[in-house]
């Protein structure tokens, strides 16, 4: 169990609140976006694999990129890619900070699970090249970080990847928003990092969900200007 948070809430248990009011204060928070939101239980990362083959498989794509992948949901669209940095089976390898091998609107949906923040200084770059190849959906996982965090969190990030660059749901959110992507859906975990869980003692807070799957429509291309 986390040191930040044993909540029990409703069938789930929060690993980041301790008291249903912190609880409920942060998904309001998230529901002020104007959107859907719902928390899932996501035990380990097959509990993290199944959030995401949902969310994927509520948007029906034809196609689909994940880009920072490992060839995990190529079974989740009739023609599916996925693209990293580093050479694993069934995906492209592509440098960071170029451009993403692909006409625009190639794929129904993109997907960046975990990876904009350990693309640092490029990440704006990698989210405007993502929402360029997607015709309908990019689908963004993110471990956010909030001004609510104890030092501790920070701390926990800090080690897990020195050189990453983290963020609170409202700057991912502008941050698409600038690059023609719309909020649709927000869901929330009910765990925290592993890195958090193990590394933010004795004292942990965090009274918002660090893990959220954030699920965005395509409504502007800038290269095409539709």
């Amino acid at each position: 169990m986390s040191a930040c948070g044993a909540l029990r809430y409703g069938q789930l248990t929060l690993q980041w609140a301790n008291t249903t009011d912190a609880a409920n204060t942060a998904l309001e928070r998230l529901r002020g976006f104007g959107v859907p939101v719902e928390v899932r239980a996501a035990p380990g990362l097959a509990g993290r694999w199944r959030v995401m083959r949902a969310l994927i498989a509520h948007t029906n794509p034809a196609s689909l990129l994940d880009v920072g992948g490992f060839g995990h949901y190529n079974d989740t669209a009739r023609r599916a890619r996925c693209l990293n940095i580093h050479p694993h089976r069934g995906c492209d390898v592509y440098a960071p900070g170029t451009r993403l091998p692909y006409r625009t609107a190639r794929f129904s949906v993109v997907l960046l699970e975990t990876v904009l923040h350990h693309a640092a200084e490029d990440a704006l770059q990698l989210l405007a090249e993502s929402a360029r190849v997607a015709r309908r959906y990019v689908i963004v996982a993110e471990d956010v970080l909030d001004r609510r965090a104890s030092r501790s969190v920070v701390d926990s990030y800090r080690a897990h990847d020195p050189w990453a660059v983290y963020r609170s749901t409202n700057e991912w959110v502008a941050l698409a928003r600038g690059r023609g992507l719309v909020l649709e859906r927000i869901v929330a975990l009910d765990r925290v990092p592993l890195h958090v869980a193990r590394e933010a003692r004795p004292r942990c807070t965090l009274d918002y969900p660090p893990m959220q799957y954030m699920v965005f429509r395509v409504v502007l291309h800038p290269a095409r200007g539709v």
